[in-house]
């Protein structure tokens, strides 16, 4: 691969690490929407993005892209909507963004996100840190708990192999027959979605990964005060983690997780996903 220039926009820590990993491969790598961020030595921080764009091979945006129609760039005190950012992108330049819902059409935009090896992984360090947010966050274990797993994509099936080889009674709600046929080969208790009301007053553990709403106030209100819920989903998520608060129940965000607890990590994976966008499409 030829030396690039590469400009980063937004993202947490894990978009710090990526510009470190990418000066480290000897391509040149400005950023925007990083100001309080350490991303190493020899990568120029710059405060506008005509500037960052200018003369940019690949532009790299984060994982979500956007967050409420603005760039997630949550070590950044400024607020950019993501359809102005991308406006603003030399034509023709390679855009590789994690997600593409919320980017505007007729651009070069590769959803490295969408990449199976890449998402494959990326579930697999979000479910390592749902099991660190669940033990740090309640007084239960896991071992002999009553774990409820809403959702069986990728991230449902890693998740619940998780909890259940650490000793949790794992039961897996979806929406689809064939996953719950699946999860029930697979050892674990299933509930359709649809016939969630009701049985929702026994469980320990809560995990979302379904990005659309789930649990509604009715169903939030069934959950005993002693539980614990980790929302996993991007938006808008499959429940409202303020509400569920609001009804006494431990409940945290964990969307984006692998950027918070394994930030190197998902750094590394996204390095390795852009690179193989970047030869795909022989820059």
């Amino acid at each position: 691969m030829r030396i690039l220039n590469i400009a980063v926009c937004g993202g947490d820590e894990s978009a710090a690490r990526l510009c470190a990993l990418l000066r480290e491969d000897g391509h040149r790598v400005r950023t925007y929407a990083l100001d309080g961020a350490d991303v190493g030595a020899g990568v120029m921080k710059v405060g506008c993005p005509e500037v960052c764009f200018e003369g940019a091979d690949v532009v790299i945006l984060p994982l979500p892209a956007a967050v409420n129609g603005n760039l997630y760039a949550p070590m950044s005190p400024t607020e950019t909507g993501i359809s102005e950012l991308v406006s603003k992108i030399p034509e023709g330049t390679l855009i590789c963004a994690g997600g593409t819902e919320s980017l505007p059409e007729g651009q070069y935009i590769e959803d490295y996100g969408a990449r199976e090896n890449f998402a494959v992984s990326y579930a697999a360090l979000a479910s390592e840190g749902a099991v660190e947010l669940a033990m740090a966050g309640s007084d239960r274990a896991l071992y002999n708990s009553r774990t409820l797993v809403l959702g069986y994509g990728r991230l449902g099936k890693i998740l619940s192999a998780r909890v259940s080889a650490m000793g949790a009674r794992v039961t897996v709600a979806a929406r689809r027959e064939g996953d719950l046929a699946m999860a029930e080969a697979m050892g674990y208790d299933t509930v359709p979605m649809a016939a969630l009301d009701g049985k929702l007053g026994g469980f320990d553990y809560i995990f979302n990964t379904v990005p659309a709403q789930v649990l509604n106030t009715k169903r939030l209100a069934e959950i005993r005060c002693g539980a614990f819920m980790v929302e996993l989903a991007g938006a808008p998520g499959g429940f409202d983690v303020l509400k569920a608060e609001t009804l006494g129940i431990r409940a945290v965000s964990g969307a984006a997780l692998p950027g918070k607890c394994a930030p190197q990590a998902a750094a590394e994976l996204t390095r390795d996903a852009v690179y193989a966008v970047v030869e795909e499409w022989k820059i």
